[in-house]
């Protein structure tokens, strides 16, 4: 068996070894047909065979091929390890899994060869058939080459190239769309290109592309707006073509370009044509064009009509040969030459000349013009049209003949005239003189003198004070009357007088100097010869207490003396050749010329003047003298007044003569008797109508012949001498004496007299004033018996009054002893019944028995208020805690009934001195009331708050409210409302306001029906505390808030404040928004605005405060027209003030606008917007609408209001409505919000109106 299977083995090796020949066989055979590269290596990777294929690849003959079979590859091929083939092809042989690759190797003829390399495994050997793809190579590097050959056309381009889908959107963008439009390409795929495209284009784009799409067009042309990575928009101009049927593309292609320079020097030159074309249409000079081939013109100007009568219309009609007949027949030749010059040939393009020449207008004649004619030529060098502007020149012409004629003029003037002339050059030198200057110096010819330097004709000594004036000739243009001592020829010196000017030439520049000389020699001797006599009546009439005038013959003033700035306040040289009669008193002209008048008709005579003249201050002065006619006199030749003030003797004679009349008035005038008394005669030597009525005297000379004792009464005459004869006459004393005197008819009648001594006519004398007393004497005596009579009468009533009070206490004590036996068994009653029905009539008879023991204890207070008898504990009293107090003794009578107490106190009050207990039955009195009155669903409302020197305390409610009529007598006793449920004596807001009252305090009530009533009462505070009140108050009574950007007026504002108002604090800002802020922030009591501000207009900050505020705002500019007042006033400025303007006039018109204030008990409203709160009746009014509020909804809005637009937490608006420390507010205070929208919600014309959750509180939008 052994031997069988070994020999079963061989064979089937010897079988396998064949069919690998056979195979191998095939192989070697096919290997030789093939046109790859095929080597064949064993499993160790010798070389068994190789095709002529592979010699050919790698440039080996078939004999060399031959040779190398046996040899391993890593001979054949010296880096098969370095580029790691080795274990790849070693791999293949021990795996089986072919490997293919790409390699280079090199030819030795052909170079480099590109191969393509594919190892198998053949049997236990390996195969590598490689194919040469050198060409296929190249073809891939040129397709690569011209693919990167137009990418970077592509990418460079200036164009954007773009590829849409079906839809609209970009799959491709080229590189250069950054350059475009600023956009990455791959930030736009995707984008639907619409997106892009300006709105007002997207509807053309998509149109077009929209007959792209449908096959409608195969390319369309596009200019749209398209959207720039910066936000900009750039104009884009595009085609687009259809390739959605090419596989290749599927889309629409988009070349494009950004075309903005472009289009916006398209429109800057169209801007440019139209400003040339609106600049000849506007010109002054006529332009015209002329077409040589058509000799017609194309072109005239709209300033032909007015320059030569004729419209543009007219000349194209009429052509150039109507023009030409036109011109003046003198100027054609002219023009004709000149045209033919134009028209010569020449290399020019342009050739120009301007030609002056006169044309007629169809109106007014010949014109002279100035025409710039431009003949235009064409490539040829032919001329094609004549282009012209034509510019009228007569004005210019006819002043060139008036230049010629005035230097003619001038010349003769030159040479004509007395006065010398020098004209020099800058340097000094002389370039012309007339024949006076050559006579003035003793020249016998012009030539001696030009070129010369004009300083030669000057003496030294003057030479550095002319070189000075020169300079000033110079600067300032000229130099007039300067004195210098002048050289004749033979070097004799003589005294001239110059003026010197400055000539310049065409430009301005200086140019040189002319000089005017004259010889003033014998003018310096008269000068000096009167300058000695003026000396020596100036030094006489300076020093003189009247001033001297001499007038012209027309009354115009020659002279005045200097004292008359003594007397009139001005200098003598201000009014030298003014009129006269100027400064004389307007009502003392007329006869102030007939003075004169009859002056000037009788020369050498003299008048006496007095009359009022005005003053350099505006006061009027009275002057008196003479004035003398001496307009014969050759030394004056005038009319020449003296005058002297005597204004202060008229004021002194008038202030006496007023004072006589003023003292004769009074003393006639007096209602009292008045009368002189002689000290020696004892008669009476004046006496007022009062005086001689009195005592029944008809004149002044009866009572002259009556004796002063005769008329004293008997008895008390002797007291009345005595009085007269030494406290009168002696010691001069006016004491008041009253005794009686007699008649003329013998009545007698008292008097009260007082008198002084003075003196009458040159005598010692008494001045006496007495007053008939006999009905106060007649009236003291009733009085008397009367007060008698009321002593008895008052003793009587305040005995009744005293048996009334016994009476009313012994009544109390009756009815009271019964009742706290009534009181006590109801009690014990209650408490010992279970029964539901018999413990409510329990009940009502504790409570019934109550109400009764409160009345019987009013009816006592009563009483005793009515006699004085009342009296009060007084002591420091905390009122914060008393009120508090209180309501928490009524807060469970008022959860009884249904109704809400609510306390809203400041977080302190200061202490009052006051009978507490008796306090507590006021606010209890006034708390029960509240209830009495309110419905179910209403609230109450207590509340304090210091006003000044007092507390004021106040209970407010809901009820139906009072009439005026209702009001009236409510605080009488025994007032009762016929709708009062309690059916009481009415005697409780008698005794509330008795207590009150008895505090120092006042009570009141305000109320309207339907709106509730409010009830307050006011307690003044400690004395100390109320200095110390009052002092701060004295300091910060007022803030007042500047909206000024003047700092100089604020600061002038603001000393005024600390000089005549310290207790006012003045806040300011220099900014109209600032300002509207510190409003709302600062809450001042009052505002100063002015309308002149650097940001915002004052009117416009006006406006905003009156959204929020009422506070009074003085409008403070130096607009003072009636428009801008009214329109101040108009939008709510409650003043205006005009700058400049007075201290005391603003601060008086600052403190008129806090008078009118909110006056004591009452609130000021609320205002947010449109929104008003009415704070004592918490009604809400907004677009002419009103809501009613209740209490707890008022108080939440009232807090909303004053903080619009800021968050108010829960908490702090419920301590604001219900005060600290109240269980439960936050749960109610949702509550009541939510019914307050629903309140302010249910108006849908007011959505605005919009209170805002905002998770941690609530918020009232801020109104804009």
């Amino acid at each position: 068996m052994a031997k069988r299977s070994g020999a079963l083995r061989t064979k089937h090796q010897q079988n396998n070894a064949q069919v690998s020949r056979e195979w191998m066989n095939g192989f070697s055979a096919f290997m030789e047909v093939s046109l790859d590269a095929c080597v064949l290596f064993d499993e160790n990777l010798n070389l068994l065979s190789a095709n002529s294929a592979a010699g050919r690849l790698i440039g080996l003959s078939n004999e060399a091929a031959r040779v190398a079979v046996g040899k391993n590859i890593v001979d054949l091929v010296p880096d098969v390890k370095e580029t790691g083939r080795y274990e790849k092809y070693l791999s293949v042989v021990r795996t089986g899994e072919p490997f293919i690759a790409d390699d280079i190797v090199r030819h030795p003829e052909s170079g480099d060869i590109h191969l393509s390399v594919k190892a198998l495994k053949v049997g236990n050997g390996l195969a590598i058939i490689t194919s040469d793809i050198t060409q296929r190579k190249k073809v891939e590097h040129a397709v690569r080459e011209k693919e990167e050959h137009f990418r970077a056309l592509i990418e460079n381009s200036l164009e954007g190239i773009a590829v849409l889908g079906g839809d609209g959107t970009i799959k491709y963008e080229s590189p250069s769309v950054k350059q475009v439009v600023g956009w990455e390409p791959e930030e736009l795929l995707g984008r639907n290109m619409l997106e892009l495209i300006h709105p007002d284009d997207v509807q053309n784009a998509a149109e077009s592309l929209e007959r792209l799409f449908k096959g409608l067009e195969q390319t369309a042309s596009m200019r749209v707006r398209f959207l720039h990575k910066d936000g900009s928009w750039r104009i884009i101009e595009g085609v687009a073509r259809n390739l959605l049927h090419d596989p290749k593309v599927n889309g629409i292609v988009a070349n494009y370009r950004d075309v903005t320079e472009r289009q916006q020097m398209e429109q800057a030159l169209r801007e440019s044509e139209d400003r040339f074309r609106n600049v000849l249409d506007n010109s002054f000079d006529m332009v015209y064009r002329m077409d040589l081939e058509t000799e017609r013109y194309d072109y005239v100007s709209p300033s032909s009509e007015r320059l030569l009568g004729y419209t543009p219309g007219d000349f194209i009609a009429l052509g150039p040969g109507h023009a030409a007949s036109l011109i003046h027949p003198d100027d054609v030749d002219m023009m004709s030459q000149s045209i033919i010059e134009l028209m010569a040939p020449t290399d020019q393009e342009h050739k120009t000349r301007t030609i002056e020449y006169r044309i007629k207008h169809r109106e007014v004649g010949y014109r002279w013009v100035a025409d710039n004619i431009s003949v235009i030529h064409d490539d040829r060098k032919v001329p094609v049209a004549v282009v012209g502007n034509v510019r009228d020149i007569t004005v210019n012409k006819l002043a060139e003949g008036a230049l010629r004629e005035s230097e003619e003029k001038l010349r003769l003037m030159f040479e004509s005239v007395t006065d010398g002339i020098t004209v020099t050059d800058l340097e000094g030198k002389i370039v012309q003189v007339n024949d006076a200057a050559l006579g003035l110096h003793g020249y016998d010819s012009k030539e001696e003198l030009i070129g010369h330097n004009a300083f030669e004709l000057i003496a030294k000594k003057d030479h550095a004070r002319a070189t000075k004036n020169l300079k000033r000739t110079l600067k300032e243009g000229f130099v007039r009357d300067a004195e210098y001592t002048l050289l004749a020829k033979e070097g004799k010196e003589f005294a001239g007088e110059l003026s010197a000017a400055v000539i310049r030439d065409a430009s301005g520049a200086p140019a040189g100097f002319i000089a005017v000389t004259r010889d003033v020699t014998e003018r310096k001797v008269a000068e000096d010869s009167l300058r000695h006599k003026e000396e020596y009546f100036r030094a006489l009439t300076e020093n003189s207490s009247d001033f001297i005038a001499v007038l012209n013959s027309d009354g115009s003033v020659r002279y005045e003396s200097p004292s008359v700035e003594r007397v009139l306040g001005r200098k003598p040289e201000e009014r030298i050749g003014d009129d006269g009669l100027e400064n004389v008193h307007p009502e003392d002209v007329p006869e102030v010329v007939n003075s004169l008048a009859r002056l000037v008709q009788n020369p050498g005579t003299t008048v006496h003047v007095q009359s009022r003249f005005r003053h350099k201050d505006g006061s009027w002065r009275v002057l008196d003298g003479v004035v003398q006619n001496l307009l014969d006199n050759p030394a004056v030749a005038g009319i020449v007044a003296n005058l002297r003030d005597i204004t202060e003797q008229k004021k002194a004679e008038q202030a006496l003569r007023e004072s006589e009349h003023n003292y004769r008035a009074l003393f006639e005038s007096r209602i009292d008797g008045a009368a002189v008394i002689d000290a020696e005669t004892m008669k009476v030597v004046l006496a007022n109508p009062t005086a001689m009525e009195m005592y029944g005297f008809d004149s002044m000379e009866e009572v002259a012949e009556a004796n002063l004792v005769d008329y004293l009464h008997p008895d008390d005459r002797d007291r009345a001498l005595k009085a007269i004869a030494e406290d009168l006459f002696e010691k001069d004393l006016c004491r008041v004496e009253e005794f009686r005197t007699l008649t003329k008819d013998g009545g007698v009648r008292w008097i009260a007299a007082a008198g002084t001594r003075v003196e009458y006519q040159g005598r010692l004398a008494g001045l006496v004033s007495f007053r008939d007393i006999t009905e106060q004497k007649r009236t003291a005596e009733k009085l008397r018996e009367l007060y008698e009579q009321e002593r008895e009468s008052r003793q009587q009533v305040e005995a009744e009054m005293k048996k009334r009070v016994e009476f009313t206490r012994a009544l109390a004590h009756e009815l009271k002893t019964p009742l706290t036996a009534v009181l006590a068994s109801s009690d014990l009653l209650a408490s010992e019944l279970h029964d539901e029905a018999l413990e409510t009539l329990a009940n009502s008879i504790r409570q019934g028995a109550s109400n009764l023991d409160s009345r019987i204890d009013e009816l006592l207070d009563i009483a005793r208020g009515e006699v004085g008898l009342l009296q009060l504990r007084l002591e420091a009293v905390d009122l914060s805690q008393l009120l508090r107090e209180t309501a928490d003794i009524m807060t469970p009578v008022a959860l009884q009934r249904g109704l809400p107490l609510v306390l809203a106190l400041p977080v302190s009050l200061p202490p009052v001195r006051a009978d507490a207990a008796r306090v507590q039955q006021v606010v209890t009195n006034l708390l029960s009331n509240a209830l009495k009155f309110t419905p179910l669903g209403g609230n109450i409302r207590l509340g304090a708050r210091q006003r000044g020197s007092t507390v004021v305390v106040e209970v407010r409610d809901t009820g139906r409210g009072m009439s005026k009529e209702e009001q009236k007598g409510l605080f009488e006793p025994y007032h009762r409302l016929d709708r009062d449920p309690s059916g009481g004596l009415g005697l409780g807001l008698a005794l509330c306001k008795m207590l009150v009252e008895l505090h120092g305090g006042q009570i009141w009530v305000r109320s309207n029906v339907g709106r509730g009533s409010t009830f307050g009462f006011s307690l003044p505070l400690e004395a100390a505390d109320e200095h110390a009140i009052e002092s701060e108050e004295e300091r910060k009574l007022w803030k007042v808030l500047i909206v000024e950007d003047d700092q100089e007026i604020v600061s002038v504002v603001r000393l005024a404040f600390q000089m005549r108002w310290p207790e006012a604090q003045l806040i300011s800002t220099s900014l109209g928004e600032e300002g509207a802020e510190l409003v709302e922030t600062e809450n001042p009591d009052l505002v100063i605005l002015d309308l002149g501000l650097p940001d915002i207009s004052g009117f416009d900050v006006l406006r905003e405060i009156r959204l929020f505020s009422s506070v009074p705002v003085v409008i403070l500019t130096v607009k003072a027209d009636e428009a801008d007042m009214v329109k101040g006033l108009e939008w709510g400025a409650d003043d205006y003030v005009v700058k400049p303007f007075r201290q005391l006039e603003l601060l008086a018109r600052l403190k008129v606008q806090l008078r009118k204030q909110i006056p004591p008990g009452e609130e000021a409203p609320i205002i947010s917007g449109s929104l008003r709160l009415d704070p004592s009746t918490y009604q809400l009014t907004y677009g002419g609408k009103e809501i009613s509020l209740t209490i707890v909804e008022g108080r939440i809005m009232q807090h909303l209001m004053q903080n619009a637009g800021h968050v108010i937490t829960h908490t702090r608006l419920a301590e604001a409505v219900w005060g600290e420390d109240h269980p439960g507010a936050v749960d109610s205070l949702r509550v009541y919000i939510r019914y307050l929208r629903e309140k302010l919600e249910a108006d849908p014309s007011h959505p605005k109106l919009i209170l805002t959750k905002v998770g941690i509180g609530y918020l009232l939008a801020k109104p804009v």
